[in-house]
């Protein structure tokens, strides 16, 4: 999946597009085919062309509105992205990538209830969508609603078991709420999936703390450091006693 990395204080959210819709039944699948890959390798500005091209040879092929969106979103011009996925719903009104393509550019312009509104429809549309859980899961963390966050996750890695992202996420989410343990589990579950997850060992080092288990947080602390990645002072001051603790922490870049 495509994915937008949406940064919320030290947590990194990647709240991911559906698979770019490839073929149609209608009269451009090959430009829809030629279009993906020039979107995935990052050649927006052809994609672009060669999907306005699409839409005017044949305007009722609802993947190549879909597909021009997607590269629009990605060249950040919101309006035309909002504008062309708005032609894709009109003609299939039901379509779940076309839905969580909305709620990401919503997501974009600050319109969270909206986004709330366009994942959730997505997710009806297709409930075993990883990508809409994982991505509507995401926002709730942007938004602080930690527990509709912990729902909507625990099913995406039920779907996507072996997706870093969501472990990672899941696992800021259990913290916040004070599952301290759960949180520990699903951080060494990131870091089985991404070894050099600096991020996730950090977060493991402030939950060990919280959980007051400070020789593990020690530990952790010198793996993060033999690691060869740069510490933060403010971390050093938390593994050392000379600043308190809280879940608060877990948000620290």
């Amino acid at each position: 999946m495509t994915i937008l990395v949406c940064s919320i204080t030290s947590i990194i959210l990647f709240l991911a597009t559906t698979a770019l819709s490839q073929s149609s039944a209608e009269a451009v699948p090959d430009v829809n085919k030629s279009a993906v890959t020039a979107i995935r390798n990052g050649d927006l500005v052809h994609a672009v062309q060669m999907l306005e091209d699409a839409v005017k040879q044949n305007p009722k092929n609802a993947k190549s509105y879909y597909n021009l969106g997607t590269a629009y979103y990605l060249l950040k011009d919101l309006a035309r992205a909002r504008s062309v996925i708005a032609e894709a719903l009109t003609l299939e009104p039901n379509s779940a990538a076309a839905l969580n393509q909305l709620g990401l550019i919503q997501i974009d312009e600050g319109d969270y209830a909206g986004a709330i509104g366009s994942l959730r429809a997505a997710i009806e549309a297709r409930p075993d969508s990883s990508t809409s859980l994982y991505n509507l899961g995401c926002l709730y963390i942007r938004t602080d609603d930690f527990r509709s966050s912990i729902d909507l996750l625990e099913r995406a890695e039920t779907l996507d078991p072996k997706n870093p992202e969501v472990s990672f996420n899941l696992a800021f989410a259990y913290g916040r709420v004070g599952k301290i343990s759960r949180a520990i589990e699903e951080a060494r579950a990131t870091l089985a999936l991404r070894p050099d997850d600096g991020d996730a060992r950090k977060m493991i080092v402030i939950l060990y703390l919280l959980n007051k288990e400070r020789t593990e947080a020690l530990i952790e602390f010198q793996n993060l450091e033999r690691s060869g990645r740069s510490v933060d002072p403010w971390l050093s001051r938390l593994v050392h006693g000379k600043q308190i603790v809280s879940v608060d922490d877990l948000a620290q870049r």
